[in-house]
């Protein structure tokens, strides 16, 4: 059962970050902000998929990938659709929400987890703010590495 999430998808080494969040939130920016670092520090960083994600579970896995119409392009905001090399799918080993609200200081265990298509996977609400990158890469090294 494959299901289609409004998302962006990277992958950071060997593993696939989801990236959710209402329209504007950044969720593209924040795609591009990661790839840059991650290159920048000589890590493998690739594009999955920006916008419309296609999402499947597979032997307890979740794979992720770019909705075949709109594969290798990604939104810059005031620029418009830009072509980008991407990975035709991932593994997801982790996701994140972005929303304007802080969220709880001291979450309880429950809440840094998220079904989708009925596959538990590790989720954060991140606070969108000049932190932002950092705050992700934060709980992606504390979460999947």
């Amino acid at each position: 059962m494959t299901a289609t999430i409004h998302g962006s998808c990277v992958l950071l080494d060997d593993a696939g970050l989801l990236i959710c969040g209402a329209s504007g939130s950044g969720k593209s920016f924040l795609a591009r902000a990661l790839l840059a670092r991650w290159r920048g520090m000589g890590r493998f960083a690739a594009l999955v998929g920006d916008d419309r994600l296609m999402i499947e579970p597979r032997g307890g896995r979740l794979l992720a990938r770019p909705q075949p119409i709109i594969a290798g392009l990604v939104e810059v905001r005031g620029v418009g659709l830009v072509k980008m090399s991407h990975e035709p799918s991932c593994v997801l080993r982790a996701g994140i929400e972005l929303t304007a609200e802080a969220g709880e200081r001291l979450p309880d265990s429950d809440s840094l987890f998220q079904a989708i298509a009925g596959v538990k996977l590790p989720f954060a609400r991140i606070f969108i703010d000049r932190w932002l990158v950092d705050r992700v890469e934060t709980f992606w090294f504390q979460t999947y590495l």
